[in-house]
């Protein structure tokens, strides 16, 4: 078995996965956290990262600096990175901040305007924010200034799904109603009915050519979005609906992940392939497939969060104690790895390449903060950031 190498950053060590069988309303934006916290100690001087973290350089990876955004501390509880990773934009209780991840410059910081989500467009140009009312705010991304604005609908749902590659932004409806528009060209494209009631989640496939939606009543429809084209209608079990969506990275399968179960389907033959038993609440947080399109990972309220091989529909292996209120995860790039966090408990680095059953070489990150909200990796592989719920982002890398 594979074991990771230690530093003085990065505390490692081998943990066994057991695997074994595992036996609603729709997510909401997360609450922002505001708590009274110690003064922070002045951050490390900012430090560019030199190369792409990897399986072989994860033990040198050390913090490179710490993002603090400004007036009363708050979670930044959205955040967005540009195209070329070099920026990160977030929200918190009171402001949209953006950051140079380069120097570890504040770009600027300015009034949220109850914002709920914000992406940076495809040419890093432009910021995009929706408020809680589907108000489509459209800022310089470099100066912080508002340019322009659109209604994107009348009825929304605080349910979105952006494609970043063509700037398509897809909002959901409690009146079952899902509008698609061209932001960058401030366009609406068109308005698609779907069946069932309230939409519940959504998601743009890899190509952005087909749009899933799901909705309350317990339909999961699969769109040729351009044409107005519902080419499948999935019905789930009586009683559940769809609260997650997500498209396999080649785009063959589905998954919706409902109350206590996944259903994965294949969008090429448009039959369902099998439906996976995951324990109740048990994609509250997380719902993704790896890179490579081999795993397909869910966790929330569940105790361990869990991996299962795409291919078979098996259960590859359990990860444990990710689980419970608040738990986040992401892949790297590359697919090798998987970095998880539980909100007062550990983060946790697992070394995805050397899965086998029942096991996965793991260890632990010494953050210096328990209270680790969100993970993520900037889409180069050079960046690997902590969010903290009191507010600090914590940015780590490979230092000069």
């Amino acid at each position: 078995m594979q074991t990771f190498k230690t530093s003085l950053c990065l505390a490692l060590f081998l943990l066994l996965a057991a695997c074994g069988s595992t036996p609603d309303a729709p997510p909401t934006t997360p609450a922002p956290t505001e708590r009274t916290v110690p003064t922070l100690p002045p951050p490390p001087t900012w430090m560019e990262a030199t190369t792409p973290l990897t399986l072989d350089n994860i033990a040198q990876a050390r913090e490179l600096g710490r993002l603090d955004p400004p007036g009363t501390l708050s979670t930044v509880f959205r955040h967005d990175f540009s195209p070329d990773s070099g920026r990160l934009a977030g929200l918190n209780n009171e402001l949209l901040l953006a950051w140079d991840l380069i120097t570890g410059r504040l770009v600027f910081s300015i009034p949220r305007q109850n914002a709920v989500q914000a992406y940076y467009s495809s040419d890093k140009t432009e910021l995009y924010t929706i408020n809680d009312q589907g108000l489509t705010l459209i800022y310089d991304a470099e100066a912080g200034t508002v340019k322009n604005s659109f209604q994107g609908h009348e009825s929304y749902a605080s349910l979105s799904a952006y494609y970043d590659d063509a700037d398509l932004l897809a909002l959901g409806g409690v009146n079952g109603e899902v509008k698609v528009w061209d932001t960058f060209a401030r366009q609406s494209l068109v308005t698609l009915q779907t069946e069932g009631g309230d939409v519940t989640a959504l998601a743009f496939s890899p190509d952005g050519e087909s749009l899933a939606t799901a909705t309350s009543g317990g339909k999961v429809q699969l769109w040729d979005w351009r044409n107005r084209q519902a080419l499948a209608t999935f019905t789930q079990a009586e009683g559940a609906y769809a609260v997650r969506l997500a498209f396999s990275p080649d785009g063959s399968q589905l998954t919706a992940g409902e109350y206590a179960a996944l259903s994965v389907y294949s969008t090429t033959e448009q039959t369902l392939l099998y439906d996976l038993a995951t324990g109740e609440n048990g994609t509250t947080d997380v719902l993704m497939y790896s890179p490579d399109g081999r795993f397909l990972v869910n966790g929330g309220l569940i105790p361990n969060m869990l991996i299962w091989d795409t291919a078979t529909g098996d259960l590859v292996a359990q990860l444990p104690d990710v689980g419970g209120d608040r738990i986040s995860a992401a892949f790297s790039p590359d697919g090798n790895m998987l970095v998880t966090a539980r909100l007062d408990g550990a983060v946790s680095l697992w070394n995805i390449a050397d899965a086998t059953q029942q096991s996965i070489p793991s260890g632990t990150f010494d953050i210096g903060a328990d209270r680790i909200l969100y993970v993520d990796w900037s889409a180069d592989g050079f960046l690997l950031t902590f969010f903290d719920a009191t507010g600090p982002i914590y940015v780590w890398g490979i230092a000069p």
